[in-house]
């Protein structure tokens, strides 16, 4: 009984690293943006050219040339509509050297900005990239170039997959199996 427990267990871990990994490819191509004004009404919201103000924010905030080349097949902001929040906007870049471009101008954009620029992850990604911050900050004030590339916390390009937050959660989980 506790092998095919174990065999399920494996096997639910293995689809899920495989949705997950199927749901980042297809976000691969996207940027989020951050910042946005969003309309009041009804109508406003359904004739909102989210295309143009990203477009605006390229050619204006980030000072890029030549934006009107930028292929941009779909372009809307993420989730329901509620009073007093402002959702994001997600666009989809059809060539990925102009979806780097423009990463690359929201590195380089004024720090007074009220707008941001981010890679779209599916949540699980999110939350390893979230649980990877206390040590990307540790690592930083010890003085180490370090970065957080999709769910990898790199110091010096090399990956730390047993950081110590989850050295941590480790430690808690065989104390746990250990007390049962």
């Amino acid at each position: 009984m506790f092998q095919d427990y174990s065999a399920l267990k494996a096997e639910n871990c293995k689809l899920s690293e495989e949705l997950t990994d199927l749901q980042a490819r297809s976000m691969r191509d996207n940027l989020l943006f951050f910042g946005f004004a969003e309309e009041k009404s009804i109508a406003g919201r359904k004739s909102e050219d989210c295309r143009g103000k990203v477009l605006t924010l390229c050619r204006d905030t980030l000072a890029m040339d030549d934006v009107d080349s930028i292929k941009l097949p779909r372009v809307h902001r993420i989730g329901k509509y509620t009073a007093g929040k402002v959702r994001l906007i997600v666009a989809n870049f059809l060539y990925t050297p102009d979806k780097v471009a423009v990463e690359q101008a929201s590195f380089e954009r004024p720090k007074d900005s009220d707008y941001r620029v981010s890679d779209q992850y599916p949540r699980a990604i999110q939350e390893k990239r979230r649980q990877l911050i206390p040590d990307l900050k540790k690592v930083r004030a010890d003085g180490y170039d370090a970065i957080i590339s999709y769910d990898k916390l790199l110091i010096r390009g090399i990956k730390f997959h047993n950081t110590a937050h989850q050295q941590m959660e480790n430690e808690q989980t065989a104390t746990e199996a250990v007390s049962v």
